[in-house]
């Protein structure tokens, strides 16, 4: 039997105890709130900084004006957020660019990469952002006939002003967008602002008013992605997937410009090879921006087209005639039997032979007045990369034979007897045995990508013999560097659209916005 004195010690050690955990669960909370308020520090505002629009490389203020939603409750974020409260930062920020890439690059936000970050920065992509950029442009530009503004990536929802007045709003990443701005430049104090919309909430919105489910609605729980990324025409990705983190990023991810001219400019170039009775062909489709603001327009904008393969002294040349209407020219070259091509041979088989196709416009627009004639001319050249292969796809049938002896081997090996087909590849008549892997971005942040980095991860493929890359649907149609690397290193590419393991809308702006999207990426992609 314990003695008094000994259940009084006990009682006090069990009360030093509690008090320790009581002590130590108020330390706990008191770390808690201060890590709480150390990540909110980047809603402060902060200094204007430097930024640019590309080709124009003046001083510039990109910043974001966010009006944040009421929204469920999640992160370190949710208790200061509710329907009324509005934030101002402003940072600089670069083109290509996101609102990842520009708080991290301020010291505002950690690593996104780095353990829960992605779960802690959640938020971000639950808010709207704006790049704004003040410029000032040429002279001469200010008078010019047309005047383009050029995206080349916008993500995703966005809204275009220029200087207050709307040029057009966009849904789909994987399109160029181009608005007239013809009259509306001025030559001193331009500003020019793109405001993007919650790609999250966007999709979230069209998930909620449309008359079917569209499935999948969300990822897995575990992933601690958003939902309904295939509302929208974005890197599928970027909500999360089972491989990576969820970062729904808005800004702009491609180039952003002003295109100057006054009749016509060769906007895109595309090449296809093939053999025909011996003689190799390359039918090089030719892709016009024309405008005239004259009384010549029976006859439209009148040029030279010139296409030459450089090494080769094959050249095309003719005098063409373009409309807004008529505005696609298809020229084929032919390279006579006797100029002993070398070939292009996938990685592993041969050299990778590469010719460079030279591709030149130069206008001829007449502007007719009561006393004179005048003619303008504008020169547009472009180059691109090509190698001289065939490819074809091998679907044969085929049988596959089975065991004369009896037992379960002859009754399973029944079921092989039926006919299939083939499927392998030939370059320029020879079997190739594809050693290939699946691509996925190379970053979250495609602003990140680098052609060193590219460089890099594609040799790194083809120094383990890997001689064919399937480009994955779940991400993005990859970048001209990617392309002509790989090219360069002798590896094919398996393309696929940007559609992966989900199904899709089928209402007319939908399918309207995918028809424009692949028309672009197959045009710019040959």
């Amino acid at each position: 039997m314990s003695k008094p004195g000994e259940r009084r010690t006990r009682r006090n050690s069990r009360k030093k105890k509690k008090k320790e955990e009581e002590e130590e669960e108020e330390e706990k909370k008191k770390m808690k709130t201060e890590k709480k308020k150390k990540n909110m520090d980047y809603c402060l505002p902060q200094p204007k900084a430097v930024s640019r629009l590309c080709r124009f490389p003046q001083q510039a203020n990109t910043h974001r004006y966010s009006k944040v939603p009421e929204m469920p409750a999640y992160g370190v974020f949710s208790p200061t957020f509710s329907s009324s409260l509005y934030m101002c930062v402003k940072v600089g920020g670069k083109v290509p660019g996101s609102q990842y890439t520009a708080l991290l690059d301020h010291g505002l936000i950690e690593n996104p990469l780095y353990r829960d970050n992605d779960v802690m920065l959640r938020s971000l992509g639950r808010q709207n952002w704006t790049y704004s950029l003040n410029f000032s442009v040429p002279a001469f530009m200010v008078s010019s006939t047309n005047l383009t503004l050029v995206c080349e990536g916008l993500d995703t929802v966005a809204h275009v002003v220029l200087n207050g007045e709307t040029l057009g709003r966009t849904d789909n990443m994987f399109i160029r967008f181009a608005f007239d701005v013809t009259g509306k430049l001025k030559e001193l104090n331009n500003n020019l602002r793109v405001q993007f919309t919650s790609a999250v909430l966007e999709a979230e919105s069209r998930a909620n008013k449309s008359s079917y489910r569209i499935p999948p609605n969300c990822p897995p729980a575990v992933q601690h992605g958003e939902c309904h990324v295939n509302q929208i025409r974005k890197e599928q990705c970027s909500f999360s997937w089972d491989w990576g983190p969820s970062f729904p990023t808005q800004g702009i991810w491609g180039q952003i410009y002003i295109d100057a001219f006054d009749s016509a400019i060769m906007r895109d170039v595309a090449a296809v090879v093939t053999k025909v009775n011996k003689e190799w062909q390359v039918e090089v489709q030719v892709y016009f921006d024309v405008i005239w603001r004259s009384l010549d327009w029976r006859r439209g904008v009148e040029g030279q087209l010139v296409a030459s393969i450089m090494g080769l002294n094959v050249t095309f040349s003719e005098m063409i005639s373009l409309t807004p209407i008529r505005r696609i020219k298809t020229v084929v070259l032919t390279v006579p039997k006797t100029s002993h091509v070398p070939m292009w041979w996938p990685r592993g088989y041969g050299q990778q032979t590469l010719f460079t196709l030279n591709v030149t416009f130069v206008s001829n627009l007449r502007f007719w007045s009561v006393s004179e004639i005048t003619t303008i001319s504008e020169r547009t050249t472009k180059l691109l990369k090509l190698g001289f292969r065939t490819i074809e796809l091998i679907q044969e049938p085929v049988k596959n034979k089975f065991r004369p002896h009896g037992g379960w081997h002859y009754f399973y090996d029944q079921r092989s007897i039926e006919t299939g087909l083939s499927f392998y590849f030939k370059v320029n008549g020879i079997p190739i045995f594809l050693k290939g892997s699946n691509w996925i971005p190379a970053d979250n942040f495609q602003e990140r990508v680098t052609r060193e980095r590219l460089q890099y991860l594609l040799s790194s493929a083809a120094n383990v013999s890997i001689n064919s890359l399937r480009v994955w649907g779940g991400g993005i149609y990859e970048s001209d560097d990617f392309y002509e690397i790989c090219d360069e290193l002798g590896i094919l590419v398996w393309q696929d659209m940007m559609f992966s393991v989900a199904l899709y809308p089928a209402y007319p702006s939908f399918l309207k916005s995918v028809a424009a999207e692949i028309s672009y990426q197959v045009s710019i992609q040959q």
